[in-house]
């Protein structure tokens, strides 16, 4: 569940210059996002990976901008957030990825309702995670068409039962692939009214299901099951990609197309970080982070590190005792961000506009 590539703060903003001041001129672009889950920096070949091939997403690599240094929140939902709103996730009420802690307060501005209401089509086809009751869900945040999940995890890749808005709907075929093609059966029938896509694929994320023939390749070339299916997972992503940029590239003349891999505690104030664009300052605590088995172990916090990461971005050398005067500086700013950031979260909404009957189930 890691954006892996800058920080997002500074990628949304430069979403806006992109995407927002065209909005002003006479013709408006299409907008489409593409987000993947858990595939990290080395598994594109573009990056260096000699077994995996992924022709599409380097091109869209090659011919467009790269952000090499992109922080985001070590878990998902998080990094959803802030990539809809601009914003920290905490000020959006998300951080966790469970048990509400995943929801964006429904006030919070995103993306989708920014360009709704520059008189764009809105939609969103896959992975959500960023609350599972109305008005939390994506035709609460401004999306008008919906094809997904609302939760962080899906067990079944075959065969899935989604929703299409709030109603249940079985699907036929592999997730990736009924999302492209619901992807692209949208983008075909928007004719006469731009519109802002937000394609949020959960693969390559567990459970490692995918088709045979794109395990097969990297399990006869050696490798473990999962690593084959994760690999096989990547690979079918790209060739998607490919065919839904192929298909419609009529509908991006400007090239407006963005291609992120997604890759914040919910108990604790640590794990955290501090980063400038030459530190990184990290403590980190005992046991798990995020997800429902994490639990409050700030007690078991350790010591700060830090790591140049000019001259060691792999992070092998920890500088914290040679530089304690930086510590001490980026530190304090650590202690006022997180006392100025942390917001209660969001209130529990029941029900929905187009559900007439609720029920509740209580355990």
């Amino acid at each position: 569940m890691n954006l892996k590539t800058g920080k997002l703060y500074c990628f949304i903003m430069l979403i806006v210059a992109l995407m927002i001041t065209p909005l002003l001129a006479e013709q408006q672009p299409n907008v489409l996002i593409i987000l993947t889950d858990d595939q990290g920096y080395g598994d594109l070949s573009l990056h260096g990976n000699p077994h995996i091939k992924t022709p599409h997403m380097d091109s869209l690599g090659r011919s467009g901008v790269r952000f090499e240094r992109f922080y985001v929140n070590s878990v998902c939902a998080p990094s959803r957030a802030a990539l809809l709103t601009g914003r920290w996730p905490l000020r959006t009420g998300c951080h966790g990825v469970t048990h509400l802690r995943e929801a964006m307060r429904s006030e919070e501005i995103t993306l989708a309702e920014v360009f709704q209401s520059a008189g764009y089509h809105t939609a969103c086809f896959g992975k959500w995670h960023n609350g599972a009751h109305y008005p939390f869900t994506p035709q609460g945040q401004g999306f008008e068409t919906f094809l997904g999940f609302t939760a962080g995890h899906w067990n079944n890749y075959f065969n899935a039962t989604l929703l299409r808005g709030s109603e249940p709907e079985k699907t036929k075929g592999y997730i990736s692939d009924v999302l492209t093609d619901e992807t692209i059966g949208y983008i075909t029938q928007a004719q006469n009214k731009p519109f802002f896509c937000l394609l949020a694929y959960n693969a390559p994320h567990s459970p490692f299901q995918v088709p045979d023939k794109y395990f097969d390749r990297f399990k006869q070339a050696g490798f473990e099951d999962n690593l084959a299916a994760f690999w096989g997972m990547v690979e079918n992503l790209d060739d998607n990609i490919g065919r839904l940029l192929l298909e419609n590239k009529g509908a991006f003349p400007n090239d407006r197309t963005l291609f992120i891999h997604n890759g914040i505690d919910e108990h604790n104030k640590w794990p955290g970080a501090v980063r400038t664009q030459q530190y990184r300052l990290v403590r980190k605590i005992k046991g798990a982070a995020a997800g429902s088995s994490a639990v409050n172990a700030d007690h078991t916090v350790g010591a700060w590190q830090l790591y140049d990461m000019i001259d060691d971005p792999g992070e092998k050398k920890n500088l914290a005792a040679k530089k304690p005067d930086v510590v001490e500086h980026l530190a304090t700013l650590y202690d006022e961000w997180y006392a100025d950031i942390s917001t209660p979260p969001p209130c529990f909404f029941v029900g929905a506009p187009d559900i007439q009957i609720t029920i509740m189930v209580f355990f």
